[in-house]
């Protein structure tokens, strides 16, 4: 199809595909193929075909469910049987209260004296960076301003520490209510 448009007494034709006019509701799509009729003798063949071929497995699965699993299959492991008292668990797990609370303190006390340790090694470590960076400062002032600069990738923090606080013994827990007991003191 031909379009004539004049403009200005200049005659131009135009072609509708170089437009790219179409009415097609899926635009730039392949044309849908048409679905190919089979033979019905044929279709009918397959599903013959098939239907023989399941009823084949069937068969063969039904055989095969009479037969036995070997003895060796059926006995536990030897070296199962004799761990069994080993694997038993423990009936009540629960720690009992009094030795939990001594435990705590007993971790708190390895944890206070680790902790120190690292302390005191740690201050060591700093008066030894400063009586060398003092050392550092009398002979090249270049060396000691870039020793002053901080690398924050070398000061990994980790902190740990017990989750559970220890009870405290005869403690009675109070009822919900509060009796305001503060002694107010009041200027004359």
């Amino acid at each position: 199809m031909l379009l004539d448009e004049t403009s200005g007494g200049v005659s131009t034709q135009l072609d509708a595909a170089y437009l790219d006019i179409s009415n097609s509701k899926y635009p730039s799509s392949e044309p849908i193929k048409k679905k190919k009729r089979l033979d019905p003798e044929i279709q009918r063949e397959r599903d013959i075909r098939t239907r023989k071929k399941l009823d084949r497995e069937i068969r063969r699965l039904s055989r095969v469910t009479n037969q036995l699993k070997p003895i060796i299959e059926e006995q536990p492991d030897l070296k199962l049987i004799s761990e069994i008292p080993l694997r038993k668990r423990l009936t009540d797990c629960s720690p009992d209260p009094d030795e939990l609370q001594f435990e705590t303190i007993v971790y708190s006390k390895l944890r206070r004296r680790d902790k120190k340790e690292q302390r005191d090694a740690f201050q060591r470590a700093v008066k030894c960076e400063k009586e060398a960076l003092i050392e550092l400062s009398k002979t090249c002032e270049w060396l000691y301003k870039n020793a002053l600069k901080i690398d924050k990738s070398l000061i990994p923090l980790s902190v740990d520490g017990p989750s559970i606080t220890p009870q405290i013994r005869d403690y009675s827990p109070l009822d919900g209510e509060y009796i305001e007991t503060t002694n107010l003191f009041i200027d004359d």
